[in-house]
């Protein structure tokens, strides 16, 4: 028993007329007819009766009437279901980014990509630096996002690209005599509580450290780049915050401040796109090349 029989004979059980059924399906009515009885005899008993004028069906080929349409339904739909899940296996994207990942430009490049290429689907994780790259290695992750991830890459497995280079600032509440400053330079912070925000400790920079040890400023460090935590450390000790400018999306919200940028020899936090070369799902390149072509350019 075969779809095409089906096929025919449920067409037959619709129109009640061979020669329609025939023409439906651009085929002869004999072949049409054969087919029928060929399935009479595998299933052992009559589908239609042929005894009046036009053609009827019996109460066993009523049923199996109904009983073709749905299995052919049901058929269709879960072929039609496999072939949908093979394609979003294909056009969905692991992305791995840092822990506090919440760069603008990158998100709404994201954004972008999904809404003129709908047919591609994100899937995001976050996770510390070693994990992002052990990931990317055994390819668990297909790109990942990072702003500490440039120099940590070595041998020719992977492509890398720096998509934008982020300045540090001071985060300084509204009122404050620094506010009112363009540029704030380390001088300016000696009698300041700073706090320096970040994830690991690892991540604070040499430059930064050695201005906290020369005691050009003293300052805190935050394990913690949350802003639940970053808010309730200002409120409570009236300090300002020295941080990169992506980290403070949301923040003068949430308690009136302004961002002014930090002069001093702290180097610039690179975004920086990677994916193993190995990799080469059209969907995948496609983005790759889209995020390099307009974050860069936001």
């Amino acid at each position: 028993m075969n779809r095409r029989k089906l096929t025919y004979f449920i067409t037959a059980a619709e129109t009640l007329n061979l020669t329609e059924t025939a023409e439906i399906h651009y085929i002869a009515q004999a072949s049409i007819s054969g087919s029928i009885a060929a399935l009479e005899e595998e299933l052992g008993c009559k589908l239609f009766d042929r005894s009046h004028r036009k053609l009827q069906l019996t109460p066993a080929g009523e049923y199996f009437y109904q009983a073709s349409k749905r299995m052919l339904e049901i058929e269709d739909s879960f072929v039609h279901q496999t072939r949908y899940i093979a394609s979003y296996q294909d056009h969905t994207i692991k992305i791995g980014t840092s822990y506090g990942f919440c760069f603008a430009a990158a998100c709404q490049t994201l954004a972008d990509f999904h809404q003129n290429f709908s047919e591609v689907h994100f899937q995001y994780d976050s996770m510390d630096n070693d994990s992002l790259i052990q990931q990317l290695k055994e390819k668990k992750l297909d790109i990942a996002l990072s702003f500490h991830l440039k120099d940590l890459w070595a041998g020719s497995d992977y492509e890398e690209k720096v998509l934008q280079s982020c300045r540090y600032g001071v985060l300084v509440p509204e009122g404050h005599p620094l506010a009112q400053k363009k540029i704030i330079v380390p001088d300016d912070l000696k009698n300041e509580k700073v706090l320096y925000p970040t994830n690991y400790i690892d991540d604070v920079p040499a430059s930064l450290i050695n201005l906290n040890k020369s005691g050009i400023f003293p300052y805190k460090t935050l394990k913690a780049n949350t802003v639940d935590q970053i808010i309730m450390t200002v409120q409570v000790e009236r300090c300002l915050v020295l941080t990169a400018e992506f980290f403070i999306i949301g923040i003068p919200t949430l308690f009136p401040s302004v961002f002014v940028p930090f002069q001093s020899d702290i180097p610039s936090i690179d975004l920086t796109i990677i994916k193993h070369k190995s990799n080469t799902r059209p969907a995948i390149r496609q983005l790759f090349n889209y995020m390099i072509t307009h974050c860069s350019a936001k």
